[in-house]
């Protein structure tokens, strides 16, 4: 009888203790997810704001600007559970803040003058230049996978240049006369700088880490003059040789969520930080036409990145081109020699 009560009575301590242990599990779990969430908007609002403060936009390299955002970066990652192996970081992902400026210690070390100088007569249009800069260039890190695996085999790194029109656009404090100033006379509309990177997932504990190495560079642009594509057309496309040997390098994702990401590399002694916003929503719940856009700039990539990844070339002599041409035509005129146009080959 004795034992049977004390049997009852060790239940029910047990079960209360566990009853409280889920309740404090619950409120410690709420308190990290709100304190994740606060530390997250303070990072996400110091990236925007730094950035509209840098005279190199998401580039930040003054000093106290570093130290700022990696302070608050260090927060987010300390109150954050690591990122899962299982984490999803196929996707587009643009740029918000990075930390890769490094400055210069002669200019650290350089002592202040004795006297001011004299006002810069050029500070304003230098700072009109500097903001048109940062609202005509964007920087777009693409993951993605060529199968459906669903595993990384290639990062694409992209700088996105909407030119400008007119000088007004660039310099704000321009003359009346001037303002108007036609300075894209090809009609550029857009300018795209992908470098195309093997990509490989090397770790996933205690860090996930993913290896790159430089494959090749490839140049785009499109605009509506006669010389350039409405849609899009490679200018320049340049393999990179040993690629795996000499350009390679790292990068960890310390933190993760569905519309965040933080990712962490070093070369030598120098460590880089980078903030990233994904374009889109997980699961293909974007917005439509962003995601048409991007699918269409990534299908040009890779129809360039066929070209430039070309091993054997067929030689075609040009007089047999000539020759060829001519019978086509002679062959395909219609009677009576009416002269009439036929449309381009689409792989002109």
């Amino acid at each position: 009888y004795v034992g049977a009560l004390l049997s009852l009575a060790f239940a029910q301590y047990a079960l209360a203790n566990s009853n409280n242990w889920h309740a404090w599990n619950a409120r410690r779990l709420a308190f990290a997810l709100s304190t994740s969430g606060n530390v997250k908007n303070e990072l996400l609002d110091m990236c925007a704001k730094l950035k509209a403060s840098s005279p190199t936009g998401v580039f930040i390299t003054k000093a106290e600007d570093r130290k700022d955002l990696l302070r608050v970066a260090a927060e987010l990652e300390a109150v954050s559970d690591p990122v899962s192996p299982d984490a999803e970081l196929l996707g587009n992902w643009t740029l918000l803040s990075t930390t890769n400026s490094v400055e210069s210690p002669l200019k650290s070390a350089m002592p202040s003058l004795p006297f001011n100088l004299p006002a810069n007569p050029l500070q304003a249009i230098q700072e009109s230049l500097q903001d048109a800069a940062k609202k005509s260039v964007n920087v777009v890190q693409r993951i993605r996978s060529k199968n459906d695996s669903g595993m990384i085999d290639r990062v694409d790194n992209v700088i996105e240049f909407t030119p400008l029109k007119t000088l007004g656009e660039l310099i704000g404090d321009a003359a009346s006369s001037l303002k108007e100033t036609d300075i894209n006379p090809l009609e550029v509309t857009s300018a795209n700088v992908a470098l195309v990177h093997k990509g490989e997932v090397q770790s996933t504990t205690p860090v996930y880490r993913t290896k790159i190495a430089l494959e090749s560079i490839i140049v785009t642009a499109a605009g509506t003059s006669q010389v350039l594509d409405p849609e899009g057309q490679m200018l320049l496309g340049v393999n990179v040789p040993l690629g795996e040997f000499l350009n390679a390098g790292y990068f960890d994702t310390t933190y993760l969520d569905e519309d965040t990401r933080i990712s962490r590399s070093k070369v030598g002694p120098i460590e880089y930080l980078r903030v990233f916003s994904r374009q889109g929503v997980i699961g293909g719940n974007a917005d439509e036409e962003n995601t048409v856009e991007d699918e269409e700039e990534e299908a040009e990539i890779d129809k360039h990145e066929l070209i430039v990844f070309e091993d054997d070339p067929v030689e075609v002599d040009d007089d047999e081109i000539i020759e060829e041409a001519v019978e086509v035509d002679e062959s395909e005129s219609p009677k009576g020699g009416d002269e009439y146009e036929t449309e381009p080959d689409s792989t002109e």
